[in-house]
């Protein structure tokens, strides 16, 4: 009897030391897992600081472009279209003589479709419309004026738009970037004074998702009737303004 109960004792105080030193594995496994854990979370830093800086830079335009065209009905779709036809090559004509290059006029709409009045409760074809519109590149931004004149004389009676672009666009908004990171530095600078750290280097930096955003000033939209008296056409008034262009950069900096 007293065998079996040493016997007990001992198998007890195996229990217990092999209880023991299962319990220290998973307290290490717990501590690795929560390490890895706490390392996961490395961004949730506090020693840094987010800036975002605006930089616009204002442009004169150099080059404008017109959306203009005809639009020609008859009775018979072909003579529509014919019509249509013998004005564009007039205006297409017109331009290349004021030294706008074949480059820079470009078909941008070509559309033909019936023209329908209702007699009583019956719809009755009366022709067809047929409308070809063009999108001219200006590069002599003070030539517009002149330009549009030109093309209303010809037959030009339609005309969407006129925007105005900076031809080396790239260059620019490099230009507004430089202002955009002297905008963020010295948002920086003033935060890290008052809040009483100090900046050390940059750790980011981002760059604003848009390319740039365009505001244009003074855009003139022009519509050219049909029955304009284009013998007694004067020079249509364009203010081209200016251009502003805009970006964003983003700067994480550490502090200390």
């Amino acid at each position: 009897m007293n065998n079996r109960i040493l016997l007990y004792v001992i198998l007890g105080v195996i229990i217990i030391v092999c209880a023991i030193f299962l319990g220290g594995v998973v307290t290490s496994s717990s501590a690795i897992i929560n390490d890895n854990s706490g390392g996961a979370n490395i961004n949730m830093r506090e020693d840094i600081l987010v800036v975002t800086g605006v930089g616009k830079v204002r442009a004169k335009p150099d080059v404008a472009y017109l959306n203009v065209g005809v639009r020609t009905v008859d009775k018979d779709a072909r003579k529509a279209q014919e019509d249509n036809k013998d004005i564009m090559e007039r205006i297409v004509n017109r331009l290349k003589s004021l030294n706008i290059d074949e480059k820079d006029i470009q078909t941008s709409a070509y559309n033909i479709w019936p023209r329908y009045n209702y007699r009583g409760n019956t719809e009755v074809l009366e022709g067809y419309e047929v409308e070809n519109m063009i999108r001219i590149a200006v590069r002599d931004v003070d030539s517009v004026g002149n330009v549009l004149d030109a093309v209303s004389k010809e037959g030009a009676n339609r005309s969407n738009s006129i925007s105005f672009g900076v031809l080396d666009s790239d260059a620019i908004y490099k230009q507004t970037l430089e202002k955009a990171i002297e905008d963020a530095k010295g948002k920086a600078k003033v935060i890290a004074k008052k809040a009483d750290v100090t900046v050390v280097k940059p750790l980011a930096i981002y760059e604003g998702n848009a390319p740039g955003q365009v505001f244009r000033d003074d855009i003139y939209n022009m519509v050219v009737m049909e029955d304009a008296d284009a013998s007694r056409a004067s020079t249509v008034p364009i203010s081209p303004g200016e251009l502003e262009y805009e970006a964003n950069v983003t700067i994480v900096y550490k502090t200390k």
